[in-house]
């Protein structure tokens, strides 16, 4: 309003934060926080960081679902090469023009590879596949057991310590997402293959994610996301020529669907993984993935804003327990937040 002089957020008592998402240049995200808490920051941006991813994800389950819906032509392989493109499309220009492309090195190559294969190549595939079959709020509950088993494939392979608070945290949100299954009614003898699919893609992710333990402190967060979609496409390629060709010339492309593709393959599929990895490369991968216990408590939440999905008191009930879970799970012994 003209002639009225609005307070900075400095004078209301709130610190400006910020990450770049590419070191050495403009690009970053702006946080404002309280001035008592400035101190602080460094410590709490990366768990708000790893939240909006897991927010992100969540809210992936549902737009996937509106696409297969909108169109019966629509694959798994045709969803996810039209979400990876978006996602190159936008940000390889950004690394080139800013001069921040990082080359891999000749012995790390194999781990970029294998990387993509499992994740975005096979884990989407096991994912989007199982979303054709089941409803999204349970597809979200099944990935959201990934953090009971990545800790101990980090145990096994790389003696990475897990705290009994890890484990008692891990334990509690899988509890919640059980109830939660519970107020889903869902048809387990019918809805078989989409929860096997689902299943598969949380032990891919135990995987994936000892393979990324040994770059991501390496490379810049937006270097291994880019580098991993971009080996993805050529991944999704041949399955598009020789097995979905004429089901896209098939399909009828709205606006919607493709908007919707556009935010999977920006948000979800790129700035999700650059916090992500901001996030383990702060707080360690144990804790960073028993965030993802949190990921059907946002679909759930985004499925029944857009009517997708019903809400029970059954739900309710445990998102309260998965929230909880993932709370408990980043506490010390003695009990404060770390």
């Amino acid at each position: 309003m003209k002639g009225v002089l609005w307070p900075s957020p400095k004078a209301c008592g709130y610190e400006k934060s910020s990450i770049h998402i590419i070191k050495g240049t403009k690009i970053r995200f702006f946080i404002f926080i309280p001035r008592h808490t400035s101190m602080n920051a460094k410590k709490t941006l990366p768990y708000l960081l790893v939240t909006c991813a897991v927010g992100m994800w969540g809210v992936s389950f549902v737009l996937t679902k509106a696409i297969f819906g909108s169109d019966p032509n629509y694959t798994a392989s045709i969803i996810l090469i039209f979400r990876l493109l978006f996602s190159v499309v936008l940000f390889v220009p950004i690394l080139f023009i800013t001069k921040k492309v990082r080359r891999v090195q000749k012995g790390d190559l194999k781990y970029f590879l294998a990387l993509a294969l499992m994740e975005p190549f096979l884990y989407f595939l096991c994912e989007n596949t199982g979303l054709m079959y089941i409803s999204s709020g349970l597809a979200s509950m099944i990935i959201g057991l990934i953090p009971v088993f990545v800790p101990f494939g980090m145990l096994i392979v790389y003696k990475e310590r897990i705290s009994a608070m890890n484990i008692v945290g891990g334990l509690v949100s899988l509890i919640g997402i059980a109830i939660m299954i519970m107020g889903s009614g869902a048809n387990f003898e019918s809805e078989l293959r989409g929860l096997l699919l689902m299943f598969t893609a949380v032990l891919i992710t135990v995987f994936y994610s000892l393979i990324l333990r040994k770059i991501v402190d390496k490379y810049p967060p937006v270097t291994i996301t880019v580098y991993q979609n971009i080996i993805g496409i050529f991944y999704f390629l041949p399955m598009i020529l020789f097995f979905d060709m004429g089901n896209m010339q098939s399909i009828h492309f709205t606006a919607e669907a493709l908007v919707y593709m556009a935010v999977l393959g920006i948000g979800c599929s790129t700035l999700s993984y650059v916090f992500f990895y901001y996030g383990i490369r702060r707080m360690g991968a144990s804790s960073v993935f028993v965030f993802s216990n949190a990921t059907p408590v946002f679909t759930m939440i985004f499925a029944c804003a857009i009517g997708q999905e019903n809400l029970t008191l059954l739900k309710v009930l445990g998102m309260a327990v998965a929230l909880t879970g993932v709370t408990i799970a980043q506490m010390k012994k003695r009990g404060a937040l770390q």
